[in-house]
């Protein structure tokens, strides 16, 4: 019997407040790409926010296994931008999925 590896993507969307500085909010994102755990990092604006409903931004980052998110989760740079992020986005305007592929 083989076992498969299987990778953990964590995908979160965001619905930022008009008066944000979407540029600022696209580089701390990106910069979550140089946290330990992170194997793969996609970020970036929605380019259809109506069919998106209304979030703007897409964060997508792969790990190799669950340990991996839970220690990006609680690592310092992460916890900073998720402070920046309640400042920053919709009340309500986060929503966050994990799945395995």
């Amino acid at each position: 019997m083989s076992s498969t590896v299987r990778t953990i993507v964590h995908v979160v969307l965001f619905k930022l407040k008009p008066s944000a500085n979407a540029g600022e909010f696209e580089s701390r994102m990106a910069k979550l790409a140089d946290l330990p755990t992170v194997q793969k990092l996609s970020s970036g604006p929605t380019f259809n926010t109506q069919r998106a409903q209304g979030f703007t931004h897409v964060l997508v980052v792969d790990f190799a296994d669950k340990d991996g998110l839970e220690k990006y989760s609680v690592h310092g740079d992460h916890l900073k931008f998720v402070d920046y992020v309640k400042e920053t986005v919709e009340p309500g305007g986060i929503l966050a999925v994990d799945i395995e592929k």
